[in-house]
């Protein structure tokens, strides 16, 4: 039996297994439809309505409003 090994080949079979790993392992995205039109000429983004939001704590600094001066006119 003549068992021949090539540098090579050994390369090109890793590499291909390496690619073939990949792409298994690769998801494809997610695609929403809107049922709405979109007149703007943007991008419309849509989001899952039974996905879980990450929680935000907001600040309860109170808000001082600034009288209107001429610089902002």
């Amino acid at each position: 039996m003549n068992n021949v090994r090539s540098p090579f080949a050994a390369k090109v079979l890793l590499a291909t297994g390496a690619l073939l790993a990949i792409a298994a392992c690769s998801k494809e995205p997610t695609e929403y439809k809107a049922d709405v039109k979109d007149e703007s000429g943007g991008q419309l983004i849509v989001q899952d309505a039974d996905a879980t939001g990450v929680p935000v704590d907001l600040p309860d600094t109170p808000m001082t409003p600034v009288p209107p001066s001429e610089a902002a006119q």
